[in-house]
């Protein structure tokens, strides 16, 4: 099968590059271990917490079928007679808030991420993203800071160097996926826009062991809906993502939209038009305690800046 040069044929097209801010901890799914931590979250190859494509598709389709009923759903997600028209990739963790001396805490981020956020920035909005860093385990790349930082109450040091390219990736970011009103960053964001403009670029192994060591972990009591008591192993230990947290996943629709199928081409349309206004979701359930609040983001090619 050909296609047009550095174009890989697929059924699918990019629709754009979705961000997805936590507004406060969440469990997005995982399993429970035996162990010190008895329901922990998920994580992909490479040891790093993630939200899988499944897990971020079934809640925007709860949300969806909501705001614009079972049949509109059924066209954008699926259904048992039909596949959908939308594909949600994987979410992984672009920028992780990790507590320091310095700035009360600062965004890290690593190559691997930088890595396949470049591939996605792309494929969805025509970005160049730089993948060459030269980091080590006790030194960082950083988009505005100097000088050495300890993070984790000292539990890690690193010596930060100001790097242009690092600059070019947190404006980048600044730019794509900040929510904005008016221009301006939406209320709350803009001390977060702050921080991502003194992002730091750390060593692969050095950002696992961050964002593991960085989760939180708090002790929960399971209770019988009915009756609201204890149930078996009343307590337990639960890893969450913590509030802050940016992460990334692709959005891509069917190509056979492009001949306009029974008006699908016009519902996913619209469900593309909704995503791009930056609602609040709920990921991983825990809605009456307050967790999991999420506002996701969908950002379009020419749409920067």
């Amino acid at each position: 099968m050909s296609g047009k040069k550095g174009v890989i044929p697929s059924v699918y097209e990019v629709a754009g590059l979705m961000y997805f801010w936590c507004e406060s901890e969440f469990f997005p799914g995982g399993e429970r271990e035996a162990g010190p931590i008895d329901l922990t979250v998920q994580r992909n190859s490479k040891g790093i917490p993630y939200v899988r494509g499944s897990s971020v598709k079934g809640a925007i389709r709860s949300f969806y079928e909501v705001l614009k009923g079972e049949d509109e759903a059924n066209v954008v997600f699926g259904s048992t007679d039909k596949a959908g028209c939308v594909v949600i990739g994987n979410a992984e963790i672009l920028a992780f808030p990790v507590k320091a001396d310095r700035d009360l805490f600062l965004y890290v981020t690593s190559p691997s991420q930088i890595s396949a956020y470049a591939r996605e920035a792309d494929r969805a909005l025509g970005l160049s993203v730089e993948e060459n860093w030269n980091v080590s385990g006790e030194e960082a790349a950083s988009a505005s800071l100097d000088g050495e930082v300890e993070l984790m109450d000292g539990r890690y040091t690193l010596k930060l160097r100001r790097e242009e390219k690092a600059e070019r990736l947190a404006k980048n970011l600044v730019d794509t996926a900040v929510p904005k009103v008016d221009g301006a960053p939406a209320p709350g964001y803009g001390y977060l826009k702050s921080k991502l403009e003194k992002l730091i670029v750390v060593e692969d192994g050095v950002f696992r062991e961050l964002v593991n060591n960085g989760l939180v972990v708090v002790l929960r009591i399971a209770l019988e809906r009915s009756t609201k008591t204890a149930a078996g192993k009343a307590m337990f230990y639960q890893e969450l993502i913590p509030e802050g947290t940016l992460l990334f996943a692709p959005l891509m629709k069917a190509i056979r939209l492009r001949k306009g199928e029974e008006g699908e081409a016009g519902i996913v349309d619209g469900f593309v038009e909704e995503l791009k206004r930056g609602y609040l979701l709920n990921l991983g359930g825990d809605e009456t305690t307050g967790k999991g609040v999420v506002r996701v983001l969908l950002c379009q090619r020419g749409e920067t800046g």
